[in-house]
């Protein structure tokens, strides 16, 4: 494999083109961690712990030693957002046999820059990297009450694979997205299923552990297929 940081880096031109107007695309290092942790604390308490956990500078510091690419958004040089890829099975115990996998988390952001579509953009330069840095797939936990993550998710190609409760010991999606797509999938049954707004997620995790796969999002639904 190519080294993951390398990857991004190589991305970082391109993407820096599809930026708004005194925007930019950095990536961080530990004299960034503590803007970053500020900007985690701002994320989760918009969204809540549900949905978004907290990030602190010693979570960064550990994430990077284990092979984790941090991304900062500038705007005006003073970051305002951030994202995160790494190899999956060095940043989840859970993905530990998943060597070829890498993983998409912590994608936060100021008020500023909220509703300027950069999830979709930063969801987009990690694959890419993971790509071309050889990884077979890419990987990320969403919260099942996060429909506009889950939408931007699967409008880029991941699929719902399973449901878990060992991240932040909340519930939890796990999305994947092979590197060259999932083919004939989807030309089968379909099903669709209401998210509710509480815990009660009974009805997806059963499918799920029947070998369907969420696809698609028409709120508050989503379109299971096998």
């Amino acid at each position: 494999m190519t080294g993951l940081e390398d990857a991004m880096q190589a991305g970082l031109k391109a993407a820096q083109a599809q930026c708004p107007p005194g925007q930019r695309l950095a990536l961080a290092g530990p004299k960034d961690f503590d803007a970053l942790a500020a900007i985690s604390a701002e994320a989760a308490a918009f969204v809540g712990l549900d949905v978004f956990g907290l990030q602190d500078a010693a979570f960064f510091a550990s994430i990077r030693e284990r092979g984790a690419v941090i991304l900062q958004i500038l705007r005006h040089d003073i970051p305002e957002g951030y994202s995160v890829v790494g190899p999956a099975a060095q940043m989840a115990g859970l993905f530990a046999g998943e060597d070829d996998k890498g993983l998409l988390f912590g994608t936060a952001l100021r008020a500023g820059l909220r509703g300027q579509g950069w999830q979709r953009r930063m969801i987009r330069l990690r694959c890419a990297a993971l790509f071309a840095a050889g990884f077979g797939g890419a990987k990320a936990f969403v919260s099942p009450w996060n429909h506009a993550s889950l939408t931007n998710l699967l409008g880029d190609g991941f699929a719902v694979v399973s449901h878990d409760f060992s991240y932040y010991q909340r519930h939890r999606f796990i999305v994947e997205r092979p590197a060259k797509g999932w083919g004939a999938l989807g030309a089968g049954e379909t099903q669709a299923l209401t998210l509710p707004p509480d815990g009660d997620l009974e009805d997806h995790r059963h499918l799920l552990a029947s070998g369907w796969r969420g696809m698609d999002m028409a709120r508050p639904q989503m379109l299971y297929r096998r």
